[in-house]
């Protein structure tokens, strides 16, 4: 989340002032390293067992990012400072559930079973669950056509919208200090943020209910509803004809009573989390080298050097003419593919837009060329050498072209309406990348480089690999 107030007394009462030490004497005083880079959710579970809170008053996801290794001072970090830091890191949330749970749900928690599904309504016109007051919003107090995100483990990375900045003006958001390790898990947080935040929408700051109105029905619905719950909220009754009627989860809540007024509860709502990201789950490219000519290079039904399935390595993609000295040996092409495990995506659910992030390390371009998205259900995993083929049939699956140009770093593709019908509900995705000189059987001529080394999987150890992101429709 980005600024959206919290509400969390009850792990503030527990927690108090308690510090996670700096080392830990062990035999002949030796330090044993307690905090070691991890993905977040082993971080949580880590500092809960520090401050002794019972494992069993816990649900602690697993946790999609990792988190840098933590040198505590002499003197120890906060505990509460720490599970913030690493809630902010997961872009997650952390609470204490009306139960007295501890929970910490990973950014993915609330796109999935029960969270992706309201489970009541709330309405203005007496045919269902009642409420007092919405006090409604559409300013522009969360509005963010810029992000960044930097920290000890990655360097600043900066996701931004020129086109709402240019009718805006810049309005950015920065999470300085940052325990992220991983950079790409950085720059796709950044798109998300953007992506998410840059367009007004109606929010409601306080919904307020009485349940002694309709105590039978309201109080299982106040005392039942806690932090991240979804619900729907509409007012579209004919004597209220704002014509709403969108899911919500709750960020906040307040109950108060007093013997004049009753009861009264107030939740803080926001609109549903409909992005997911994806790391890469497995990479490679094919290479043809031909000295016969260039059409007997691009056209060859397989590739002519063993598959590169390498996921700790660079990914290559484009065109160019081999040479010995100054003597021309052959024409090369290489075409690469991505693939993402998108098994957590439901068949039930549509997905409404997509983005490719894509790492370029080296950029070689003797002319102007631009790097192409293609989609095609038949290409294997791991890639094999009769892929150098099929790729060659492969459909455009983006909106626009990534021009083959400096600066190096991270570029984005938007997926096409194609692209997306292609996509894998429950299994893998896979996209091509390919030159548009290759796609277009354009031979580059004597001395020419038109190619490009993107972060693979594991390049950089994994910092730099590509991400998907998709929106799943819905209110």
């Amino acid at each position: 989340m980005i600024t959206i107030p919290k509400t969390l007394p009850a792990i503030k009462c527990v927690i108090f002032t308690t510090n996670i030490v700096h080392d830990y004497a062990m035999g002949d005083n030796a330090a044993l390293k307690k905090w070691p880079a991890v993905v977040s959710g082993t971080r949580i579970h880590d500092i809960v067992l520090e401050i002794g809170w019972p494992l069993a008053l816990t649900t602690i996801d697993t946790g999609t990012v990792t988190v840098i290794e933590l040198t505590p001072a002499a003197g120890g970090n906060n505990a509460l400072e720490e599970l913030y830091a690493t809630t902010e890191a997961e872009d997650g949330n952390i609470f204490i559930a009306a139960a007295g749970k501890l929970i910490f749900h990973d950014q993915d928690a609330r796109t999935v079973a029960p969270y992706n599904t309201s489970q009541f309504t709330m309405i203005d016109d007496g045919t269902g669950y009642g409420f007092a007051h919405p006090e409604l919003s559409d300013d522009d107090e969360f509005i963010y056509n810029e992000a960044s995100i930097s920290g000890d483990g990655i360097y600043e990375q900066v996701m931004v919208d020129s086109t709402a900045q240019a009718a805006q003006g810049p309005r950015a958001i920065a999470r300085k200090n940052s325990q992220l390790y991983n950079d790409a898990d950085a720059v796709r947080q950044c798109l998300m943020l953007v992506l998410r935040y840059k367009a007004s929408t109606m929010r409601c700051k306080a919904l307020h209910v009485l349940p002694d109105g309709d105590p039978e029905n309201l109080y299982p619905i106040i005392l039942g509803g806690e932090l991240v719950t979804r619900m729907t909220l509409q007012i579209n009754s004919t004597r209220n004809p704002a014509v709403i009627n969108q899911q919500h989860h709750i960020e906040g809540l307040t109950h108060r009573w007093s013997p004049r007024k009753g009861w009264r509860t107030a939740w803080q709502l926001w609109e549903t989390a409909r992005y997911r990201g994806y790391n890469t789950y497995h990479d490679g490219f094919l290479a043809n080298n031909d000295d016969t000519s260039y059409a007997a290079c691009h056209d060859a039904a397989s590739a002519s050097q063993p598959a590169y399935n390498d996921d700790a390595a660079g990914l290559n993609t484009g065109q160019w003419l081999i040479y010995a000295g100054a003597i021309f040996m052959s024409a090369r092409i290489e075409r690469g593919v991505v693939e993402f495990d998108t098994n957590n995506i439901l068949t039930t659910e549509t997905i409404e837009e997509a983005y490719i992030l894509v790492r370029a390390e080296a950029i070689y371009n003797t002319r102007a060329w631009n790097l192409r998205l293609v989609s095609n259900y038949t290409v294997e995993c791991p890639v094999e050498q009769a892929d150098y083929f099929l790729l060659k049939s492969a459909e455009t699956a983006h909106a626009t072209e990534i021009p083959a140009e400096a600066p190096a770093g991270w570029k984005v593709f938007e997926v096409n309406a194609l692209g997306i019908a292609n996509m894998v509900k429950e299994g893998i995705t896979r996209f091509g990348l390919r030159s548009d000189k290759d796609v277009n059987a354009s031979d580059p001529g004597a001395l020419s480089k038109e190619y490009m080394t993107l972060g693979g999987k594991g390049y950089y150890a994994g910092k730099y690999q590509m991400q998907l992101i998709v929106k799943i429709a819905g209110s």
